[in-house]
């Protein structure tokens, strides 16, 4: 899938979810998401998070955990105009 300026292009983040994240009960969340959550204690990169799935690959992580988790807003990404840099991380949303 090729990079473009907004990150992986064909995947977006939707502004669908604007509630407050505190109660993450509320969301309808897999097993997967919800074990990323509760090791995202500090900002972390997907490298670091994606050892805590079950994927394979860092790009499957990305696609099927860390999007969803950002369309939910109940994560965001450290460095939020630049969805591709090789620095970003990502922290629970307070």
């Amino acid at each position: 899938m090729p990079i473009t300026s907004k990150g992986l292009s064909n995947l977006s983040i939707s502004e669908e979810y604007n509630g407050s994240t505190n109660n993450i009960d509320e969301f309808d969340l897999n097993s997967e998401e919800t074990e990323i959550l509760k090791v995202l204690t500090r900002p972390m990169s997907a490298r670091e998070l994606v050892k805590f799935s079950r994927r394979p690959s860092t790009d499957s992580f990305r696609r099927n955990v860390l999007l969803p988790l950002l369309n939910k807003n109940l994560i965001e990404r450290t460095i939020p105009n630049k969805p591709s840099s090789p620095k970003q991380k990502y922290r629970r949303k307070e």
